[in-house]
């Protein structure tokens, strides 16, 4: 399958639906999704979060209507997995969860891509409900066929009791064609991810501003076309678990390491350090893109910034400025001779990159609204 040929299509697709992203959200979700089958889109609310999982999940053959496509809609009182997957209750009666019966189906159909919308998952505590999915998915391991497969969901109920042969959705857990996309709300009456979110998951914002108004109405009669109607299952699922299986290219691989080396010693004495689980997926991500060919190394390392590191960095702590002051001189990649042109403050950073060329663009001007809010409000996050 050619794999940047499917990508164009995507595009057109999500455009022609009148949609408009930043160039390479499409690329940053495919590659996050063939590393681990769970990303997640931020952004402010009416942003196109949940229209662009919608869309995307479309553009590859997954719709609601062929029963491959399902969102759930959090409620702010989950706060645990029952209401998610599914519990047993004191009298011994199984109550499915929202997306117990789509796993299932999932599972029976393992040929074709199946995509699950969890939206709007930070309006209660994600960590309460999705906890035993992040641990699933740090269970995936081949099986007989060299499959993926992950533990299974329900070991035990809640009372203890052994679950696995006594119910319909015994032996039920995470099958290789099904893709989680989490979308969430950045604004102030929403949980924020918590690190152990963050070291597990991509991150990928969807920015306000790319937002236009304007609509070509007469692409409509073009839609079928580019719909990429039954694609297999090969075009997401993971090569590769770990990062012994995906080491051929190692001299691309030390250099990327080395990078990554650069910014860990900008961030090692915070809690926002780098962990060997992100390191490891982070190199399998660019492994991916250069076995592709989908974007070049500095738009993907940007990426990287984006989704895996700067929404690692926030708190109201004295060193949190200066690591925001060193990794955009990392992003500019550029020496300052003189106090005055030290980039230290959100105006100062706004002016050099106006001047000069800024090797990690959209790390750069995030790192400069974070900074922003930590001037005015002695606080910053990347959740705003």
């Amino acid at each position: 399958m050619n794999i940047p040929n499917v990508i164009r299509k995507v595009k057109e697709y999500i455009s022609d639906k009148g949609f408009t992203y930043a160039d390479d959200i499409v690329e940053s979700v495919f590659l996050s999704l063939k590393v681990k089958p769970f990303v997640v889109l931020c952004g402010m609310p009416g942003c196109g979060k949940s229209s662009f999982a919608r869309l995307f999940a479309a553009a590859l053959g997954a719709t609601n209507e062929n029963g491959r496509f399902k969102q759930v809609s959090v409620c702010s009182d989950w706060v645990s997995p029952a209401r998610f997957v599914g519990d047993v209750t004191s009298d011994g009666k199984f109550i499915p969860g929202v997306a117990t019966g789509f796993i299932q189906r999932a599972m029976g159909d393992s040929e074709l891509p199946y995509f699950l919308c969890i939206d709007e998952m930070n309006l209660s505590r994600p960590e309460k409900y999705l906890s035993f999915l992040l641990s699933l998915l740090e269970t995936r391991h081949r099986g007989e066929n060299a499959e993926i497969l992950t533990d299974e969901i329900f070991d035990k109920d809640s009372f203890g009791n052994d679950i696995s042969a006594s119910y319909s959705y015994g032996g039920l857990f995470i099958p290789d064609n099904l893709y989680i996309i989490g979308t969430i709300n950045s604004d102030d009456v929403s949980y924020q991810l918590t690190n152990k979110f963050v070291d597990r998951t991509n991150i990928i914002e969807l920015s306000t501003p790319n937002v236009e108004i304007e609509f070509d109405f007469d692409s409509i009669k073009s839609l079928k076309k580019k719909y990429c109607n039954e694609i297999s299952n090969d075009v997401l699922r993971s090569d590769y678990i770990n990062m012994g299986e995906c080491c051929s290219d190692l001299e691309h691989i030390e250099y990327i390491s080395k990078e990554l080396q650069k910014i860990n010693d900008i961030l090692k004495f915070s809690s926002s350090a780098l962990s060997y689980r992100m390191r490891d997926e982070t190199l399998m991500y660019i492994h991916y893109n250069r076995k592709f060919g989908l974007l070049d190394d500095d738009a993907v390392i940007d990426r990287i910034i984006m989704q895996k590191i700067l929404p690692r960095v926030g708190g109201s702590d004295q060193n949190i400025k200066q690591i925001l002051v060193n990794l955009f001189q990392y992003c500019c990649f550029r020496q300052h001779e003189t106090e005055e042109d030290y980039p230290n403050t959100s105006f100062k950073m706004y002016s050099l990159m106006r001047r000069f060329p800024c090797r990690y663009i959209c790390s750069a001007k995030k790192i400069i609204i974070m900074l922003r809010r930590y001037e005015e409000d002695g606080f910053t996050s990347f959740w705003q």
